[in-house]
């Protein structure tokens, strides 16, 4: 092998092992010695060591960057909005297994006026009209409206920053899906980033509504809506759409059955690009499509 390639393959081998090391529960710094770096869990006293991160996420090629930091958002929730953006992207790769091609990214613009908001959007994709947050696929970019109460301006964080890392994962995913996780991981809990993210509330409000007034569309009805009519009906801010996203998502994360087969369908997704179709959930989900509606039908009358 080339000298120079060789060298070059030391400092990986070397964060390699000394991530077992890390592992066992010691601290690893890098800092500048000679022509090049050293690294060891004991920087001598005159070094200007800083500290590495080797958790598992980072070698699994997770990048965060911060563009803009406009308007009051502390140090403690910007560490809360770090923990929760780990916690997807663990979430993608461990509960759903989706592999890492290349380096994933976020490009996090905070932005503390609306109409600056607004400008950023339309400089880029057009006018929106009056949203708090909007991501962009082509450059993993979200631009979040940095209006002053932290819970809301994270949960719009996690749920934009949902989009941008599904579609480097799974870029085939169909909209209602996409929709769905990135509302369902709006209520993941920064502080306690391994739990499951609870109800959303304003969207199971409305379902149990539809259940009560027998309005509640069918999984076969909803599933056949092709994505210009869904966009379309979003457009016009039907409910229907997004609500019904967010509830099949949290309807299949809420038991083992539903989340394996979620699981499968986002994995045949980012193998094959075969889509989850009504006949593919059919053969997914144990017992077919009927089951599947039967038991969508008792968890929003039962169990939301």
């Amino acid at each position: 092998m080339d000298p120079a390639k060789l060298l070059s393959l030391v400092p990986w081998v070397l964060l390699c092992m000394l991530a077992g090391a890390a592992g066992a529960g010691s601290d690893i710094y890098q800092w500048e010695e000679g022509q090049g770096s050293a690294f060891g869990d004991r920087p001598p006293p005159e070094a200007d060591a800083r500290k590495l991160d080797l958790s598992r996420d980072h070698l699994e090629r997770l990048e965060i960057h911060y563009h803009r930091r406009e308007g009051l958002f502390s140090e403690a929730a910007e560490r809360r909005a770090e923990r929760g953006i780990r916690s997807i992207f663990r979430h993608y790769r461990q509960d759903f297994g989706l592999d890492v091609r290349g380096t994933v990214q976020v490009n996090i613009h905070l932005i503390k006026k609306h109409t600056d908001l607004q400008e950023w959007i339309r400089s880029r994709i057009g006018d929106m009209g009056p949203v708090r947050g909007v991501f962009i696929l082509d450059t993993n970019e979200v631009a979040i409206w940095n209006h002053g109460d932290e819970e809301q301006v994270l949960a719009t964080l996690f749920h934009e920053t949902s989009h941008v890392i599904l579609h480097q994962l799974a870029p085939e995913t169909p909209i209602w899906l996409h929709e769905g996780l990135a509302q369902y991981f709006e209520t993941l809990d920064p502080d306690n980033p391994d739990a499951r993210p609870g109800p959303l509330p304003a969207a199971a409000q409305r379902i149990r509504q539809w259940v009560d007034d027998g309005t509640l569309m069918t999984l076969s009805d909803y599933l056949n809506i092709p994505e210009t009519r869904w966009r379309q009906m979003a457009h016009d801010q039907d409910a229907v759409p997004y609500t019904l996203a967010w509830a099949i998502v949290h309807f299949l994360m809420s038991h083992p059955t539903g989340e394996r087969t979620l699981r499968r369908a986002l994995h045949d997704l980012e193998k094959t690009g075969t889509r989850p179709t009504l006949e593919r959930l059919h053969q997914l989900y144990p017992g077919g499509l009927r089951h599947m509606e039967q038991r969508f039908f008792h968890w929003a009358q039962e169990e939301l």
